[in-house]
């Protein structure tokens, strides 16, 4: 489990998979709560993988850990690609304060 949480890139299949189930099990149709529910389960996905402290996540702060999550979900969604949303996401982290 812990190679999806190595990248971003890496956690975005986990995230369409989990949320797929979830729209399925739920039988949700609406493009918005499907959304959502996506931005949900990758907020959740990478504060579980915090709180465990592995991949990426080990050793970062909780905003970080925040911010992660809804980039991730930007591209689970589709909104944007990974490689945009990295590179948006090493610029903003700059001004963040490092995990203590």
């Amino acid at each position: 489990m812990e190679q999806y949480f190595i990248s971003l890139a890496a956690l975005v299949p986990l995230i369409v998979l989990a949320t797929d189930f979830i729209i399925r099990w739920l039988k949700i149709v609406t493009p918005t709560t499907k959304q959502i529910i996506s931005w949900v389960i990758s907020v959740l996905l990478c504060l579980f993988a915090a709180w465990i402290d592995i991949g990426i996540f080990a050793g970062i702060s909780f905003p970080k850990t925040v911010i992660y999550g809804f980039a991730a979900g930007l591209v689970a969604n589709g909104v944007f690609d990974v490689n945009l949303v990295q590179t948006f996401l090493d610029f903003v982290f700059k001004f963040l304060p490092k995990k203590e």
